[in-house]
């Protein structure tokens, strides 16, 4: 018994060796490798949801042939983001790049892509090595262009502007922004309401624990207006009628008037079809839920708010 296990997993172990020797040579054969850069633009048509497949493939070419650098460069820039080709593009121009290869166009793109990337990740500093070496006289111009058509801001102004202020080149774009001081704010004005002879419409009652009331009604002359008088509670605002604005918040309204010149939001109205009500006055550190009352509103009259 002991002598068949050890058969059927010896069997095992290399069937498992044989499939996998069977399958390196497969593995060895799906691998790309480019003989020539034509090769690049094959692999980049039949990947084209995924041309990152064919880079590796042109790191190995570029390795094996560094002569060609400068030209892996410019294909490059044309099937990957622009970006990339700059890590053949830095390499091939060196410390005395010609003045062609300066000015070559995918050379431009190249650099104002890296530009273009977060500060730190390899293609902004591999930008700001090239950008800032032999080949800035060439590429001053596109680059200010850049920076002129983004006001000065974004990550290309951000990262060529401190270059182009160390060759000298002052360019108004770059310079610090004004801070523009907010317009001050507009200070809360309450509707003048004469409280004494003015019409009140929809008086409504709210109660809560504790014996607190508030009553409130509507100011039709005077829209957006209401009066609220709040009863059982301590402080000034106790058994005294005030004039409040209405202004929409979150789901509902708050319902607020003036205390020492600042807005104090004594009411506020949350929910659609089931709302909720919290009273808010000086000297509570929270809001007291008030409910409405429909015997007591209907009870009310304008002589609660002119008491």
């Amino acid at each position: 018994m002991k002598l068949a296990k050890y058969v059927a997993r010896s069997a095992g172990v290399l069937c498992a060796l044989g499939l996998a020797v069977l399958a390196a040579p497969a593995l060895a054969q799906n691998k790309m490798v480019f003989k020539s850069l034509a090769d690049l633009d094959t692999c980049a048509s039949k990947n084209a949801y995924d041309t990152g497949v064919c880079l590796e493939p042109l790191h190995a070419y570029a390795k094996a042939h560094p002569k060609e650098l400068f030209a892996i460069g410019k294909r490059a820039r044309l099937q990957f983001k622009h970006w990339v080709a700059l890590e053949f593009f830095e390499p091939a121009l060196g410390k005395s790049p010609s003045a062609a290869q300066c000015a070559d166009e995918d050379v431009g793109l190249a650099v104002i892509s890296g530009l273009a990337t977060p500060t730190g990740d390899a293609p902004q500093t591999a930008a700001l090595r090239v950008f800032s070496g032999a080949c800035f006289a060439a590429l001053r111009p596109a680059i200010e262009k850049e920076v002129v058509a983004s006001k000065g801001a974004g990550y290309i102004a951000r990262h060529a502007c401190p270059v182009l202020a160390a060759k000298g080149a002052s360019l108004p774009a770059c310079e610090p922004k004004p801070e523009v001081a907010a317009p001050p704010a507009k200070p809360d004005v309450l509707p003048v309401v004469d409280l004494a002879t003015a019409k009140f419409a929809l008086i409504k009652v709210f109660v809560g624990s504790e014996g607190v009331r508030m009553t409130m009604a509507d100011i039709p002359a005077v829209p957006g207006a209401f009066a609220i008088r709040v009863d059982g509670v301590r402080g000034d605002f106790n058994g005294k009628t005030q004039v409040h604005q209405q202004t929409p918040g979150g789901t509902g309204f708050d319902y607020w008037t003036l205390m020492e010149g600042k807005r104090w939001t004594t009411l506020v109205e949350r929910g659609g079809s089931f709302k909720n009500y919290q009273l808010y006055v000086p000297g509570t550190r929270d809001g007291i839920p008030v409910s409405y009352s429909d015997r007591d509103s209907k009870a009310a009259s304008e002589a609660t708010l002119r008491k």
